[in-house]
Order: C-alpha cells, then sequence, then structure tokens
C-alpha cells in the first residue's frame, strides 16, 4: 500500500492507462483551489542573481549520465523525458516580474527543449556537450528551464543523457 492511500485505490490508480491519468492529473488541477503564488526566498534570490549576471548562466544544475549494456531507445527515453516533464509542475515553470514582484508561472503544455546528437567521442565529448547547453543563457519569462541531449554513443550500446535545468526548478539534490 502507498503512504496514506488505501490499497484498493492504489490498485485503481496502477490500472489507469497514461492518458487517464493525464485526464485524471488534469481534472485534480482544475479543482484545486489556487493561491496567488509566490516564489520561495531561495527563488527570488536565485531569480535575482540570474538578472545580475547580466544574461550569464548561474544556478544551473547539469548532469551527463552515460548509458551502457544494451542497445538504448533514444526515442523512448525522449518520451519518457516528456512524460516526466508533464507530472511535475517545476518542470513547466517561468518567472515572470511585474510592477516589482516575481511570480511563478505553472504552464499547462511546456515542452524542455530536447535534442538528439551524437558523442562517439566518448565522455570527454558528452561532458563538453553538457558545458555548451550549461553555458546557453536562459530566458525565465519564456522558457524552458530544462535542457535535455539524448546523445548517440561510438556504439549502438552506448548513449548519452545530458540535463541541464535551472536551478530556480531544480536542484542537484533531485537527482537522488
Amino acid at each position: 500500500m502507498t503512504a496514506g492511500v488505501p490499497a484498493e485505490l492504489a490498485a485503481r490508480l496502477a490500472a489507469l492507462t497514461p492518458d487517464q491519468l493525464d485526464r485524471l492529473r488534469a481534472r485534480l488541477r482544475e479543482q484545486a483551489p489556487r493561491a496567488q503564488a509566490r516564489p520561495t526566498p531561495g527563488q527570488e534570490r536565485l531569480w535575482r542573481a540570474h538578472h545580475t549576471a547580466a544574461g550569464r548562466p548561474v544556478d544551473v544544475v547539469c548532469q551527463a549520465v552515460r548509458l551502457t549494456g544494451a542497445p538504448v531507445d533514444l526515442d523512448l527515453l525522449a518520451e519518457r523525458v516528456q512524460g516526466f516533464v508533464r507530472a511535475h509542475e517545476a518542470l513547466r515553470t517561468t518567472f515572470e516580474e511585474h510592477l516589482g514582484v516575481v511570480r511563478p508561472v505553472v504552464h499547462e503544455d511546456l515542452p524542455p527543449r530536447l535534442v538528439r546528437t551524437r558523442c562517439p567521442g566518448g565522455p570527454e565529448q558528452a561532458h563538453a556537450l553538457a558545458r555548451e547547453l550549461a553555458h546557453e543563457p536562459f530566458d525565465l519569462a519564456e522558457g524552458p528551464l530544462l535542457r535535455v541531449a539524448l546523445a548517440e554513443g561510438a556504439s549502438g550500446e552506448e548513449a548519452w543523457l545530458l540535463v541541464v535545468v535551472h536551478n530556480l526548478v531544480f536542484d542537484a539534490w533531485s537527482f537522488e
């Protein structure tokens, strides 16, 4: 049994198709009362630091994950990344300023920037590509604040998942 969820309900939820889950989430979002969205103090600090740095990327989380051992279905991995974003409001959030007040804006649909590439040069090339992605500035008002590169390695049994996300919506602990 899932914590706080009766076994019967947990079983019914587990039996839902991805489409049924998406519809359920949409209905729950519509019914949930929305308080005026406010950034956390940490998010306000990160927002100010971003604008003080004049377009230079600051406070980004960057990870290069090597996938080995079996052929990697990058199309399926791309679908999973997009599904993960749909399931997590933080990854569909941007930040706007109005009259000196910053507020988070959760979008119904804000797909990540997802690219496919090749990294036949191994770890050095994958890490260099991740650094390139991390050095591109983020537009906090337009988003998305998540960039993902799916890179094919030198062989069919090696691939890379490169993730760059702004610290406003994701932190290093989130990788755990």
